[in-house]
């Protein structure tokens, strides 16, 4: 599908325009596999270290005190799992956008759309471990 409007690609044989652009989008990568494995890591290691204690929690009688930070932090790392997915489907797009016969605007347009949706369950992710470290400190604080 051809089209009047055309995303600006880096030109190849200006090899420095052709590494910002390269480097740019290696930067964007990483810094975001780095951010789904930090929410990884923090939900899961919560909830881990929380599962570590259980027995001793259940004979103190504290296992409701625990409930909703144990959720809170289970659904945080669920939701760093789906934002993996969500960032396949954003990086497909970009892809598609450069392929024949897809319309760039378009392919662009849905990958924003995309990497919108990874933002808010990023920052999503992360209130959830935020709230249940919280509710976690506030049960014990009583």
């Amino acid at each position: 599908m051809p089209t009047d409007h055309k995303i600006a690609q880096p030109d190849p044989s200006n090899k420095k325009e052709h590494d910002t652009s390269t480097n740019y989008r290696s930067f964007s990568q990483t810094y975001a596999q780095e951010g789904i494995k930090a929410l990884m890591l923090i939900n899961g290691g919560a909830a881990t270290a929380l599962l570590t204690q259980a027995t001793d929690l259940r004979d103190q009688d504290l296992q409701t005190a625990v409930l909703w930070p144990m959720i809170s932090w289970t659904i945080g790392l669920a939701l760093a799992v789906v934002i993996w997915l969500v960032g396949f489907a954003s990086t497909r797009y970009v892809d598609r956008s450069v392929q024949e016969g897809f319309d760039e605007i378009i392919e662009i347009r849905r990958s924003d759309n995309w990497m919108r949706c990874g933002m808010f369950l990023f920052i999503l992710s992360l209130g959830l471990f935020v709230a249940g470290s919280i509710a976690f400190a506030c049960k014990f604080a009583t």
